[in-house]
């Protein structure tokens, strides 16, 4: 089979997201949603947005896929409607409302954790709010009556997009044992476990000094990878995630790889604790950095 792909930088407005004063005053979950909001009215990014379906619109009917895979809400109904080719959502987390666990976007810790009557009454009130945001800031009933003419009205695509995690096919890309699908989720969700390429995409030639690293020595101890990928975090998070990877990498008495990635985890940001020093001291010796690398 062929794909294509639609791209999207998102990596600067996360990074403006987490440092912002909201996280601080609201929390990680309903923070980000606040500041994403904030962001979305922007005069440059909502006129991104609204660019985002023609160009979408325009690469669909190019490649004529048979179906659209998002990893994020994209409204792009109506054009699934137009092709007459279905829309599937991919997560890596469980969004859709259930009764067994909280909206992700509510910070753990707040009281709601008491009440798990309240997770789902909770989840379904508040994504028709921030997707209906997203929605109207994508101009969806403008590109729609411009270049689609679809059968359903905007306001039956807009009320579907708002409840989208409820219905919409969904794959959950992770083994079942570390999500458990939730017993009132319905059969349209599927957890599928860990997704990898079965073929090379790129053409990566590790370094003479990573070979070197790696090169079974008996002698020194074994190598773990150690990464976060694309979880973006502010610079507090950051330093402490790369101090607890490196503690628990000299504390299981192993070597090894440090994958910078968005989180941009890195010895140099220790410093501000005691013991910093000589943990920085031991992980030169120890624990090779790659800003990135292919790690399936």
């Amino acid at each position: 089979f062929e794909t294509t792909e639609f791209p999207m930088d998102v990596e600067k407005f996360i990074e403006e997201i987490l440092g912002s004063s909201d996280i601080k005053s609201y929390g990680a979950g309903l923070g980000f949603m606040k500041k994403s909001l904030d962001i979305m009215q922007k005069p440059e990014v909502k006129q991104g947005m609204k660019e985002m379906l023609p160009q979408f619109y325009a690469l669909a009917q190019t490649f004529q896929p048979d179906v659209i895979v998002s990893a994020r809400p994209i409204a792009c109904l109506s054009i699934c409607e137009k092709l007459r080719i279905p829309y599937v959502q991919i997560f890596y987390q469980l969004i859709a409302p259930s009764k067994e666990c909280p909206p992700m976007i509510v910070n753990d810790g707040l009281p709601l954790k008491w009440f798990p009557s309240w997770h789902k009454w909770l989840s379904q009130n508040i994504w028709p709010l921030a997707l209906g945001k997203a929605y109207d800031s994508m101009s969806v009933a403008e590109f729609e009556k411009k270049e689609l003419q679809p059968a359903t009205t905007a306001k039956v695509t807009k009320e579907l997009f708002g409840k989208l995690y409820e219905w919409v096919p969904t794959l959950v890309a992770c083994e079942p044992e570390v999500l458990k699908k939730p017993a009132d989720y319905g059969p349209q969700i599927h957890t599928t476990g860990w997704w990898f390429l079965d073929e090379n995409t790129d053409d990566f030639t590790p370094s003479s000094e990573l070979v070197s690293f790696l090169e079974d020595d008996v002698s020194r101890p074994p190598v773990v990878y150690v990464g976060f990928g694309s979880m973006k975090g502010n610079d507090s998070m950051s330093s402490k995630l790369s101090r607890i990877r490196l503690q628990a990498i000299k504390k299981a008495g192993l070597r090894g790889i440090l994958l910078g990635g968005w989180s941009a985890l890195t010895r140099d940001r220790l410093g501000d604790e005691p013991g910093d020093e000589e943990l920085k001291d031991w992980a030169k010796d120890n624990v090779m950095e790659l800003k990135s690398v292919p790690h399936t």
